[in-house]
């Protein structure tokens, strides 16, 4: 379970603050590997909105998360893909919606279970780069792999809170400013 909000931190965003997110889910895959199906796909979905939710004993932060819509790409490269030449190639191709959208790339990860980047690359030239590329072997019920350790769709939630701006806690060193959030 996740701690509560510090109480200086609450109803900042407005007691009714809420925002609907489309979520373009990109399955990349080799051959076989990687083929994620209807229902695990909305597994996944259903955890981002449970743990954004408050639903592990967090605040509910007023985020709902929509699934939009599905491609599929049998693509060797882009499945191995990390940070880089073929990042970029998949994310030019496949990139769906505005600002206000999320697109999800599961991949291999690579050597990561994943990586997001802040808002801020949505005011440069690789604003194409905006989304998240993730391990397909962490969403729930897809892969025996992770079994027991990191196959509960937690990887996207985490992610999922860089694409809204949150730092890791430990960001700065732990100073004053550090994530920007008070209780840390």
């Amino acid at each position: 379970t996740h701690a509560d909000l510090p109480a200086s931190a609450k109803g900042k965003a407005g007691a009714n603050f809420t925002a609907t997110v489309p979520v373009y889910f990109h399955v990349i895959t080799n051959g076989s590997l990687g083929n994620l199906t209807s229902t695990q796909i909305n597994a996944q979905i259903a955890v981002l909105d449970k743990t954004f939710g408050g639903g592990e004993g967090g605040a509910d932060t007023g985020f709902d998360f929509t699934l939009a819509g599905v491609t599929r790409t049998d693509d060797p490269v882009w499945y191995a893909s990390k940070s880089g030449g073929a990042e970029h190639a998949m994310k030019r191709a496949l990139k769906q919606g505005g600002d206000n959208a999320l697109n999800i790339y599961s991949t291999s990860g690579g050597a990561y279970l994943g990586w997001a980047y802040l808002p801020e690359i949505s005011d440069t030239a690789q604003a194409y780069l905006d989304g998240i590329v993730f391990d397909w072997r962490t969403v729930p019920g897809a892969s025996t792999e992770y079994q027991g350790s990191y196959d509960r769709g937690e990887t996207l939630t985490h992610e999922a809170g860089h694409w809204l701006n949150l730092e890791h806690t430990f960001f700065g060193g732990c100073n004053k400013s550090g994530d920007f959030v008070d209780d840390t």
